[in-house]
């Protein structure tokens, strides 16, 4: 995430606002910052839901959409994912994917 924001941040194009714990965890998203695009960055505890509230309520530009990110949360539904586009780990060829090359 860190090497992201720096990137951004050195096009000089863009002003970053990082949302911190403070304000994922504890204020309402009404009072979260407005901004025009929304990058979310998925991580244990991070509270989706009120992400997605808070993209429906001020419809910034996700670049990265939210709902998927609730597939991270089992390995299996990864896999699942994955596995049709032939695009999966060396950990699951052989439980899910059921292909050799």
């Amino acid at each position: 995430m860190a090497e992201i924001m720096k990137r951004l941040q050195s096009f000089g194009e863009f002003e970053i606002i990082l949302f911190g714990n403070k304000v994922i965890l504890e204020d309402p998203r009404e009072d979260w910052p407005i901004c025009d695009c929304l990058i979310a960055f998925y991580s244990s505890g991070y509270p989706l839901q009120k992400a997605e509230a808070y993209a429906a309520l001020r419809k910034p530009f996700l670049v990265n959409e939210l709902e998927p990110q609730y597939l991270l949360h089992d390995r299996r539904k990864v896999y699942e994912d994955c596995c049709p586009s032939r695009v999966c780990y060396f950990l699951c060829l052989d439980q899910c994917c059921n292909f050799r090359d």
